[in-house]
């Protein structure tokens, strides 16, 4: 529908100053923290991945259901460190919802661990400059080092490709990533 495409590229520029905001927040206070990161990286949704997203997910009301319009994606070094990672994000946005990805996963499907959290700017950020980002949602994706190289071989292998990988393997995929997220707790 056109009137959404239109309302989606009126609202992205917005989304990627979100993004931009939430990634540089959380650079200065982990490292702030003394808690060791790999990367933090932000992202605007593309056209293409939202028109893409709304044909697979068959939503009704795109604009309102989908919720990573703006992502970042903070790699830290150590598993041990997420409840720091937790505390940062809690103590400098409002947290909306968490998603612990590793308790969602079956033993059958490929996949990584991680932890997303869905948040608003919190009440710190005041004045002109985020006025028109108050209300908007960002999802924080966190996840070690190991988990984001899980991550990228789930994209590349299965996501991409899922029914081309046989079942047996995927399932020998799976528990082997299962036995290193386990060995990196």
């Amino acid at each position: 529908r056109p009137d959404v495409v239109k309302r989606f590229l009126d609202k992205r520029h917005d989304y990627e100053k979100l993004g931009n905001e939430v990634a540089y927040t959380l650079n200065k206070k982990l490292a702030r923290a003394g808690i060791d990161f790999s990367t933090i990286t932000y992202r605007a949704k593309e056209l293409d991945s939202f028109l893409e997203k709304v044909q697979r997910k068959s939503y009704q009301d795109p604009l309102s259901e989908i919720t990573d319009f703006a992502g970042v994606r903070v790699v830290y070094l150590y598993a041990d460190d997420l409840p720091k990672v937790e505390s940062v994000i809690g103590e400098n946005f409002e947290v909306i919802e968490k998603i612990d990805k590793l308790t969602e996963k079956r033993e059958d499907n490929f996949g990584y661990g991680a932890v997303h959290f869905l948040v608003k700017l919190g009440r710190e950020f005041a004045g002109p400059r985020y006025d028109d980002l108050k209300e908007l949602v960002c999802e924080i994706q966190t996840r070690t080092v190991l988990q984001d190289a899980w991550a990228i071989i789930d994209d590349h292998l299965v996501y991409k490709n899922e029914s081309g990988i046989p079942s047996f393997l995927r399932r020998r995929l799976n528990s082997l990533a299962m036995s290193f997220e386990r060995a990196d707790t």
